[in-house]
């Protein structure tokens, strides 16, 4: 049976193979022919994340499962962990389970996915010159970051945006879908 560190190569009787074909004429002494294997590493990369990867200091024989480590503290920013791969352009990759290593080493690359967006759609509820931007995208589960230039509206002054129950929508509100917010507007009052 092979180790982890060494190939069976077969049965010998001196330097002599032992097969079905060697003539047995006396008693002999018949031992195991073992080959060395080379050891290998693996490496983990970031791949644009951002903390600790992983490390592994075991060497491994070519062909040998390699357990997959966690991610630990790796993160990226407004994007999901989705894997490991040995291609760093690949769109998936195992969480778990065991890669084969391959002569020479194996690197494995983190495998992230953007979170994905919601937009906000800024009514300016009959205002004159629209907010700017009209629509902004931000990712879903997050908390707004900035808004738009205010709208204008003759006669009136901009007071908030307002989502559909009422609430208002400024920075730290957390987007969680697509939303169409109103601008409220109060009159303007001139003293004569």
């Amino acid at each position: 049976k092979n180790t982890d560190d060494k190939l069976f190569k077969g049965w010998i009787v001196g330097n002599d193979s032992f097969n079905e074909k060697y003539q047995v004429t006396s008693n002999i002494e018949v031992k195991a022919d073992w080959e060395n294997i080379a050891k290998y590493s693996v490496t983990y990369e970031k791949n644009g994340g951002s903390g600790d990867v992983p490390t592994d200091a075991t060497e491994y024989a070519e062909g040998a499962d390699v357990k997959l480590a966690d991610k630990g503290k790796l993160t990226k920013s407004n994007h999901s962990f989705e894997g490991w791969n040995t291609d760093k352009t690949a769109t998936s990759g195992k969480k778990s389970g065991t890669y084969s290593m391959k002569k020479g080493g194996l690197t494995l690359f983190a495998i992230w996915k953007e979170n994905s967006k919601v937009e906000v759609t800024f009514d300016g509820n009959g205002a004159d010159k629209a907010a700017d931007p009209k629509t902004m995208s931000f990712y879903k589960d997050t908390e707004v970051n900035e808004l738009p230039k205010e709208p204008e509206k003759d006669g009136n002054k901009f007071v908030k945006w307002n989502d559909k129950d009422g609430y208002e929508f400024k920075k730290g509100y957390t987007v969680t879908s697509d939303i169409t917010v109103k601008a409220e507007w109060e009159e303007k009052k001139y003293t004569v």
